[in-house]
């Protein structure tokens, strides 16, 4: 299975590695000995990380093999027409079709390799520690996932499997754990809108991260001016990876395959009253098309949010 594997990830661009299920647990005692060092706010870590950690499998004990998958993932341009001409604002990589993208990987991984679903599934765990553990992976000073060859554009996948394969990793030598050029550079800390990244530790304080503000309700920073040289993103924040040397040259864009016009942009910017209107019909659809209905309730926020930053403010 590891060369049929590691023939179908190679065709597809992908970079592959094995673990047994133990190191299930090797990571979650990694992140909990993180939190009890005081490496996260309290509250972010009961929001964004204990259930990923206590979410369970009861079969887990069935499968053989832990499947870990590094995607290259682009950006997507999203283009909103207005009075004044085209506004675009870009969704992260993975930001498109995040969830839909794993059970595509899967069903491809089952039909290349002919096996029937009922012996796979997808993990949900934390990924980017497996990842690391594996060494297919290098954490940034900014936390993110870096693959040698990839950067930190990508979407990691996990599969469970009940056919055993012995560990292994499609390189010469793992990824560091940390990445080297982390140690002399300040890029990501210097740009970073909102201090998340600090000098006092490796570690980001994720509860002051510019994603966890526009992914949720509330108010953003006011950092428009620190956004201003950088890539404007409708959610999410790509600062920190833009401006990383590990990264240069490895961003690719690509547009998204809906765009919203002039009476749909207006709709989004004036998001008032209920949504149960044609316009804002109209808007869910484009939004179900990739993938990010759950970005409705702040799309019009940051839609007015990025429209202040861009060309023409």
């Amino acid at each position: 299975m590891k060369k049929e594997l590691l023939s179908w990830a190679g065709k597809r661009g992908l970079r592959a590695a094995a673990l047994s299920p133990g190191a299930l647990d090797d990571a979650r005692g990694l992140i909990r000995g993180l939190r009890a060092a005081g490496g996260f706010d309290r509250a972010f870590f009961e929001k964004e990380i204990d259930g990923l950690l206590s979410r369970r499998s009861r079969d887990v004990r069935s499968y053989k093999s832990i499947i870990l998958l590094a995607m290259p993932r682009p950006a997507h341009r999203l283009r909103f027409e207005t009075d004044r001409g085209s506004f675009d604002a870009l969704m992260p990589s993975t930001y498109l079709d995040y969830r839909k993208t794993f059970d595509r990987i899967l069903g491809e991984f089952l039909d290349a390799m002919g096996f029937r679903p009922s012996g796979f599934r997808l993990l949900q765990a934390p990924l980017k520690t497996l990842a690391r553990l594996a060494g297919l992976a290098s954490y940034g000073r900014n936390n993110i996932a870096y693959v040698p060859g990839i950067g930190s554009y990508l979407q990691l996948i996990g599969i469970l499997s009940k056919r055993a394969v012995e560990p292994f990793l499609d390189a010469d030598r793992p990824a560091e754990p940390i990445l080297a050029s982390c140690a002399e550079c300040t890029a990501c800390l210097v740009q970073c809108p909102t201090g998340a990244i600090g000098k006092d530790r490796f570690l980001i304080r994720a509860d002051k991260c510019l994603t966890l503000f526009n992914e949720s309700k509330g108010r953003i920073p006011k950092v428009q001016d620190k956004l201003a040289r950088h890539p404007l993103c409708l959610v999410g924040c790509l600062v920190c990876q833009a401006v990383c040397p590990a990264n240069r040259g490895k961003l690719k864009i690509e547009d998204a395959p809906v765009r919203f016009s002039g009476t749909e942009t207006e709709r989004i910017i004036q998001d008032k009253g209920g949504r149960a209107d044609g316009l804002w019909k109209a808007v869910h659809e484009k939004m179900e098309a990739i993938g990010n209905t759950h970005y409705e309730p702040v799309l019009g926020r940051n839609l007015r949010f990025v429209m202040g930053i861009g060309p023409g403010r």
